[in-house]
């Protein structure tokens, strides 16, 4: 992924959080004077028919007007360049493909849970290949053995540089699926998909020196979940209703609506609102209340998807402002699409192998200022065919990330937050852990909860592992708690540990060990190694800190865990490491540090990887001559280009071999001295754009 597509999905996650008056920190409603919204008003129903749709978003958009003036946004301009392009891919005849033996072991996407895949810049095969998608390439390279690393073939799949989403690869089929962002722009080509949308291309990868696009599939909105079992791809994507463009035109009517807002709550005012909102939607074409979706044949023809009818979008009983969910489901060839919508704006997914579910947090704010806190979780089953609603459940407070829910034999575990304000005028958090079953009837029934740990604290990272969870929490120091989940009618906090700073993210190593990665609390990241096979005394093994003086260290695995590679036959972990020293800018460093974990001789440092020389390469050697190049290159703007994201290990017999992959290219190295660099790959970079600063030159 870019280093600018990083920033602009970032950006857009903390917008749209501030946008919806909803932090992970703090929300400063009073829970004991509001109440929650009944079970049954969020269980989702069909549409009745086109009108009875049509009448529910009229509904929805005078409720928006009505609670204080605001209306559901484009997501994405109209003016965005980028796009598909039907760009063949350049091959490289470097040899044979087959030439060299296959790596014994190779490791793949760091996942949640297993057997379910999730989508990621980079995938790798048995044969060594490695695939890898970034900006508006497609690289396939062989990568085994690390001398004759190599670029096979470049795809150039459309866009302006910044629209790489992940990858998929179906190994056995020989096939790839590419998720991109779709801006429509005639310059490159894509017109006659006039809607910003996801982009899903299938690639035919039978000839690695020649993959082949047989088509790709355009759902409208932004991307926000996916996940594949077996040989079947589940996504969800979200848009929003732009408001009738008779209304942003409307003077008369934004004066009306500041009027009401403002306290002039006449039942004339309001219903002179209604009325003009009620009928600037009866006046919309039907398509432009539906989200659109267009497939693209392997000649460019554009047609109609046909996923979604009225009959096919399902509405809760309380009236949302107008976002929808599109849950679409296709094999990883394209075939058999099939798709079902929900009024909703879920900003969290998880998913199982049977199931995926979509999270919505009201947050004071979707679901009207006076509603307390609480999370919808909508339960859709997944398999061969069109995702199919099956329950709803709700959850007081709200879920830090998909890693706050587990399915295990049949039961749903989540872990939420929820803020309250006390009797000495402060807000306090409180935590629980809540349990819920398919009760076969359209609800997702809680069977046990747990909650009062951590109170006043934060929660940091959420883990399970089979019937145990752990979860980190924070304010001064660290708890981590372990939790015992046998029986789903009584979970209970089984053991609790105290120690300074606190983990972002943690890793199973084996059934009585963790591995986490996070914060000394200061300024240092720290890797932790954790026993916790007696759930009632979890101890702290092994704890290694990478704080510097008068500066920081951070890593992008702390919050990502696709950059958290371990490889366990081996133990080997590498992440991501970024150094800054105000000391000494000597010991400032951006690359991947790699380490050898042991429970019993703990934690090693085996050394780092740096692509920053490949990043001034490409770069700015290029820029000699450019005026503006002392901004960009001099000054050190090129770095956070060679910062690698991911990692790939490889072995063979007794010889393991790690790959770093960063916008720039890609280096081999032995993982013993990582170093040693035995082979290197350069990949195609987009150029950024110089802009000088009124910097002063210092020699």
């Amino acid at each position: 992924m870019s280093t600018l597509a990083r920033f602009l999905q970032v950006g857009f996650l903390v917008a749209l959080a501030a946008g919806c008056k909803f932090t992970g920190s703090s929300d400063s409603v009073n829970t004991s004077i509001q109440i929650s919204i009944p079970l049954r008003s969020l269980q989702l129903q069909p549409a009745a028919g086109c009108e009875a749709y049509r009448g529910y978003v009229a509904d929805s958009l005078v409720q928006s007007m009505l609670d204080g003036g605001y209306y559901p946004p484009r997501l994405w301009g109209s003016d965005a360049n980028g796009g598909p392009s039907a760009s063949s891919p350049v091959a490289h005849d470097q040899g044979s493909v087959s030439g060299s033996a296959n790596p014994s072991e190779v490791s793949h996407t760091n996942v949640q849970e297993e057997g379910v895949d999730e989508a990621d810049p980079l995938q790798v095969d048995a044969a060594g290949r490695l695939y890898i998608f970034q900006g508006r390439y497609l690289v396939i390279a062989q990568g085994y053995p690390p001398a004759e690393l190599r670029e096979l073939s470049r795809l150039d799949l459309g866009g302006d540089g910044v629209s790489d989403v992940g990858l998929y690869l179906d190994e056995p089929r020989r096939r790839l699926v590419v998720i991109k962002h779709h801006y429509p722009s005639p310059s490159d080509g894509a017109a006659d998909v006039p809607f910003n949308a996801t982009e899903i291309a299938f690639v035919n990868i039978a000839d690695p020196t020649a993959p082949v696009v047989t088509g790709r599939l355009y759902l409208e909105g932004y991307y926000a979940a996916s996940r594949r079992v077996d040989h079947r791809i589940h996504l969800v994507s979200g848009s929003y209703l732009s408001l009738p463009m008779a209304l942003q035109d409307d003077a008369n009517f934004w004066e009306q609506v500041r009027r009401y807002s403002g306290g002039e709550t006449s039942d004339d005012l309001k219903n002179r609102i209604t009325e003009t909102v009620r009928a600037a939607v009866n006046a919309m074409p039907l398509q432009e209340l539906l989200p659109r979706s267009l497939r693209r044949d392997a000649d460019g023809k554009v047609s109609d998807a046909g996923l979604l009818s009225c009959g096919q979008v399902l509405m809760p009983e309380v009236r949302l402002y107008p976002g929808f969910m599109t849950v679409a489901s296709f094999d990883t060839d394209g075939t058999d699409a099939a798709a079902t919508a929900i009024v909703n704006n879920a900003w969290q997914v998880y998913g199982s192998r049977e199931h995926l579910y979509l999270a919505q947090t009201s947050g004071g704010w979707w679901w009207g200022e006076d509603k307390a806190v609480q999370t919808a979780i909508y339960q859709f089953d997944i398999g061969d065919a069109q995702p199919v609603y099956r329950a709803t459940g709700s959850v007081p407070g709200w879920p830090l990330s998909a890693y706050s829910y587990s399915k295990h034999e049949g039961y749903l575990r989540v872990v939420t937050t929820e803020t309250t304000s006390g009797n000495d005028g402060r807000l306090h958090t409180r935590h629980a852990l809540t349990v819920l079953r398919d009760d076969g009837q359209g609800t997702l029934a809680q069977t046990g909860a747990v909650s009062g740990f951590g109170a006043d604290e934060s929660v940091r990272a959420v883990r399970y592992v089979g019937e145990r969870a752990y979860v980190v929490t924070f304010r001064n120091i660290d708890p981590l708690f372990a939790f015992d989940l046998s029986d789903p009618a009584a979970p209970r906090v089984a053991g609790e540990l105290e120690i300074p700073g606190f983990s972002t993210y943690m890793h199973p190593i084996d059934e009585r060990h963790l591995l986490t990665i996070g914060s000394d609390g200061v300024s240092g990241m720290q890797l932790q190694l954790f026993d916790v096979g007696d759930l009632a005394q979890p101890r702290l093994l092994h704890r290694y800190a990478l704080g510097v003086p008068a500066g920081y260290t951070s890593s992008t695995a702390q919050y990502d865990p696709h950059a958290f590679t371990y490889y366990a036959p081996r133990g080997l972990l590498a992440v991501p490491l970024s150094i800054w020293s105000d000391d000494s800018p000597a010991q400032s460093f951006n690359g991947v540090a790699a380490f050898h974990v042991d429970v019993s001789d703990g934690i090693r440092a085996l050394g780092r990887i740096d692509h920053t020389d490949l990043a001034y390469q490409a770069l700015c050697k290029a820029a000699k001559g450019d005026p503006n190049r002392p901004y960009f290159c001099d000054y050190g703007g090129y770095v956070s280009y060679g910062v690698p994201s991911r990692s790939v290990v490889m072995a063979q017999d007794d010889e393991t071999y790690l790959y770093t992959v960063s916008d720039v290219g890609v280096k081999a190295s032995t993982a013993s001295t990582p170093g040693q660099v035995l082979g290197v790959l350069p990949l195609p970079v987009q150029m950024p754009t110089y802009e000088p600063l009124p910097l002063m030159r210092t020699q």
